[in-house]
């Protein structure tokens, strides 16, 4: 058990069903599973706060720290194959390019880097950067442009390799936060701490926008076919709005405190797209968006938080990133093995 529970009275081991049982003076029981298989992989030697980012090839993890620790590890067992540039402070957003080829890292610092994936080689380097959320930073679908928001309140599209300039849009009077493109690539949406998603088309003119007065905004995601934009907010869910009118058309519940990445999989069977977030009550949660129903939570840290994570493309890993320098790789695996065996609990 990676992260022994605090306040425990008893535990019990059930060896022939790979589980274990404990109980807690506040009157709760909870089941651990002692499969091997959903022990997970740990990134070791990280500290504080930290990110998580599968390559578009499901066999590499980026992973960042508090103090600006970056590194490019094995999937299967965490260890390091490439050590790209390092930052001064907390690297909070980390993304590949879709062919996997190239990585930006962005941190406290208020750096910008980019650098080969394969190599870890520096390629360029943009200061007056501002990365807040764990999606601050959007490769194009043509992998040639980068977006990303700025200090100066200003979201810019900056050409690869070089970062030269293309696009600059205006965000407001507050910080930018989570930015994603539409699949198409002729769509940027921007949230910001002025409560409200942006959307410009890629040279930089302003489409429309979702106003969210009673939230703060964290992160988005369009789904595969771009007909939904899932956005994670200071709210606790996740609300998806369609993308041809703008207005919400589901909200996914079930987190306890802020929502800090969201993404689109479609799982490794190929089924209908599914939704999945992290979340700052320590768990990783994944939504079917048609009914709103939660399929699976998982809360693996004693930090009770969850600043990142990632789900592998094949839809067969998650990764989680933890507070206390936590990254762990798991294979889906394992629940699959659960669910076929049906636990229940008769009081």
């Amino acid at each position: 058990i990676a992260s022994p529970p605090r306040g425990s009275l008893t535990m019990v081991f059930d060896v022939a069903n790979d589980r274990a049982v404990n109980t807690f003076g506040n009157g709760y029981i909870t089941v651990w599973s002692t499969d091997p298989l959903s022990r997970g992989t740990v990134v070791p030697e990280l500290v504080g706060r930290s990110a998580s980012e599968f390559a578009p090839d499901g066999e590499r993890l980026a992973v960042a720290d508090g103090i600006g620790q970056v590194r490019i590890v094995d999937a299967a067992t965490g260890a390091t194959l490439v050590v790209p540039p390092q930052h001064l402070g907390r690297v909070r957003a980390i993304a590949f390019s879709p062919d996997g080829s190239l990585l930006a890292t962005g941190g406290d610092d208020g750096r910008l880097f980019l650098s080969d994936a394969r190599s870890g080689v520096p390629i360029a380097m943009v200061a007056g950067a501002d990365t807040p959320s764990s999606q601050s930073i959007a490769f194009h679908p043509d992998g040639r442009r980068i977006a990303l928001p700025f200090r100066d309140r200003t979201a810019r599209v900056l050409a690869l390799p070089g970062m030269q300039e293309l696009a600059r849009v205006s965000i407001g009077t507050n910080q930018g936060l989570g930015v994603a493109w539409s699949p198409d690539g002729r769509t940027l949406v921007v949230a910001d701490r002025d409560r409200r998603v942006q959307i410009f088309d890629e040279q930089g003119t302003k489409l429309d926008e979702i106003s969210t007065p009673d939230l703060t905004p964290w992160t988005a995601a369009f789904s595969p076919d771009g007909r939904t934009l899932a956005v994670g907010s200071w709210a606790r869910v996740v609300h998806l709005y369609a993308t041809d009118t703008w207005t919400l058309e589901g909200v996914l519940s079930g987190a306890a405190g802020l929502v800090t990445k969201v993404g689109w999989t479609k799982g490794a069977d190929g089924g209908p797209p599914l939704v999945w977030a992290t979340a700052a009550d320590g768990a990783f949660r994944v939504w079917n968006p048609a009914t709103e129903r939660l399929l699976f939570e998982f809360a693996p840290f004693a930090s009770s938080d969850m600043p990142s994570g990632s789900f592998a493309p094949d839809g067969r890993r998650i990764a989680g990133a933890g507070a206390w320098g936590e990254v762990a790789i798991w294979d889906l695996r394992a629940w699959d093995r659960w669910n076929q065996r049906r636990l229940v609990i008769d009081p």
